[in-house]
C-alpha cells in the first residue's frame, strides 16, 4: 500500500516513452519531478494524487504536495494542472468546493490553473485530486550538486503531516493529547513545503532539498543518497521530535523516523554556509536544526554518540494508524 517499492519505480522509469534533447532530468526513482530545458531556463513537472485527507483542506493540500515537488528542484510556481475525482453520491457542490480552494491557493501563489478534467465514477470511493504542478527555474538544483562534507539540515519538525491527518480523522487515537489534537488539526501549513525551499533557493544557501512525504525522513534520506551516489550521518539527537510523535511511536510500534512529513525539508548546504543558513531559515520562522552531513559512503544514524546503520526502508505509520 502506497508509493510503489524501488524494484518496480525503477522499472517505470525507464519506461518514459520516445527520447528528447530537451528533458534533461526524466523519470526518476528517486526524485519527483522533471527537468525540460527551455528558451531562458527550465521548466519543473511534478504530479501528485491527494485522497484521504480532511476535505476542508483537500484542494489546498493538492496544490501543496504537487507545487513542493517542484519548488525543491528550485522551480517557482507558475501553471497547474487538476483533475477532480468524485464518488457518485458525493455532496452535489463538493466539486466547486475543492475548486474554490484550489482557485484561493494558486491566486496566492501567482499560478494559472490552464486545464483540468472533473468527473463522478462508481469506481471511485473517496474523494481525489491528481495535480500536475509546472514551474519555471535559472538553475535547477539537482544531486550533482551534492559533495562531500556538506552540512543537512532539517527545516520543520518530523511527522508533521501524520499528526495533522490523526487530529483530523481519527482524533480518538491520540487520547490524553487534546491540546495536542486543537493544535495539529489546524496545522495544514506545515504540510506546505514551498515557500521554506523557495527561501533555501533564492537564498542560494540550498544544494538540494528533498521533501520528506510518504516514508518520512527514512525515504528522503536513502533517495538522496541513492541519487547522488554518497553517503550521510544523522544525528538522532539533533531531529526535531514532537513528544506526540515519540508516544504514539512506541504506542504503535513504528519507527517515528518514518512518519509521512509533507512540508518537512531535508536541506544540503556547503558546511561553510550551514550557520548562516540556518540563522537565515530560522529568522523566517521556521523550526531548523542542522543535523548531520554527507559522507562519501555508508549511511549512518548517531545515538549517543554511537553509529548504528540507517534503516534501509521505511514502513510509514499513515496506512497503519490513521486508516
Amino acid at each position: 500500500m502506497g508509493k510503489a517499492s524501488r524494484k518496480i519505480l525503477e522499472i517505470i522509469s525507464k519506461l518514459s516513452g520516445a527520447e528528447s534533447e530537451d528533458v534533461v532530468l526524466g523519470p526518476h526513482p528517486c526524485i519527483d519531478a522533471g527537468i525540460e530545458k527551455i528558451c531562458g531556463g527550465y521548466r519543473v513537472y511534478s504530479v501528485d494524487p491527494t485522497f484521504s485527507v480532511p476535505l476542508k483542506d483537500l484542494g489546498y493540500l493538492a496544490f501543496c504536495f504537487s507545487f513542493s515537488d517542484v519548488a525543491v528542484i528550485g522551480g517557482k510556481p507558475s501553471l497547474m494542472i487538476n483533475t477532480i475525482l468524485l464518488p457518485v453520491d458525493a455532496d452535489e457542490r463538493l466539486e466547486v468546493k475543492i475548486a474554490e480552494q484550489l482557485d484561493k491557493v494558486a491566486r496566492r501563489y501567482g499560478v494559472k490553473i490552464i486545464a483540468g478534467h472533473t468527473g463522478r465514477y462508481s469506481c471511485v470511493k473517496e474523494p481525489v485530486v491528481v495535480s500536475t504542478a509546472i514551474g519555471f527555474t535559472k538553475k535547477p538544483l539537482t544531486p550533482d550538486n551534492i559533495l562531500e562534507g556538506d552540512s543537512l539540515i532539517l527545516i520543520r519538525p518530523l511527522g508533521s503531516e501524520f499528526l495533522y491527518s490523526l487530529a483530523n480523522l481519527r482524533p480518538e487515537v491520540m487520547r490524553s493529547m487534546d491540546a495536542s489534537i486543537a493544535v495539529w488539526s489546524k496545522s495544514k501549513e506545515e504540510l506546505n513545503a514551498v515557500d521554506p525551499a523557495l527561501l533555501m533557493y533564492g537564498s542560494g544557501f540550498a544544494s538540494y532539498m528533498k521533501d520528506l512525504a510518504e516514508g518520512g525522513l527514512i525515504r528522503a534520506a536513502n533517495d538522496l543518497a541513492d541519487a547522488s551516489g554518497f553517503g550521510f550521518e544523522i544525528v538522532f539527537d539533533e531531529l526535531p521530535i514532537p513528544p506526540e510523535l515519540m508516544i504514539l511511536s512506541k504506542r504503535f510500534c513504528f519507527d517515528p523516523l518514518a512518519a509521512s512529513s509533507s512540508g518537512t525539508l531535508l536541506v544540503v548546504v556547503r558546511s561553510w554556509k550551514a550557520d548562516m543558513a540556518l540563522d537565515f531559515i530560522s529568522s523566517r520562522g521556521f523550526v531548523a536544526r542542522i543535523i548531520g552531513r554527507i559522507l562519501k559512503k555508508g549511511r549512518y544514524l548517531v545515538r549517543e554518540g554511537r553509529r548504528h546503520s540507517f534503516p534501509e526502508r521505511a514502513e510509514d505509520p499513515y496506512a497503519k494508524v490513521v486508516k
